[in-house]
């Protein structure tokens, strides 16, 4: 559906995405802005989320460790070459490396990029 969601306590809330299938737009509330069918996650020691959709790489800085929807959301990667990212991992503590399925590419980037 378009969302990235957090179920904490008991309650059900979106982290990103407003329903519509898009990659585009920075800023916050995270909840507001668009994501195009999500594939992977990956969290780093400090709690930062990183999200792979399509053909845009996402971060959700953490808030005292905890993404909940409220804070930014930054686009750290799109191409278009690829289109079909997928799964997302997070090596050494410091490289993120993401799959294309459609062409059979590693994508691999360096963290700290946003601040």
């Amino acid at each position: 559906n378009n969302r990235i969601r957090r179920i904490h306590e008991g309650v059900i809330s979106t982290v990103l995405g407003s329903g519509v299938a898009e990659s585009s737009g920075d800023g916050a509330p995270a909840s507001a802005f668009p994501v195009n069918r999500p594939k992977g996650l990956v969290w780093d020691a400090d709690g930062n989320l990183y999200i792979s959709s399509t053909d845009t790489i996402r971060q959700l800085p953490a808030n005292n460790g905890v993404v909940d929807g409220t804070g930014s959301v930054y686009t750290i990667y799109e191409s278009a070459k690829h289109t079909c990212l997928t799964g997302i991992t997070l090596i050494d503590g410091e490289t993120l490396q993401v799959a294309d399925q459609c062409v059979g590419d590693l994508v691999e980037l360096h963290r700290g990029i946003v601040p």
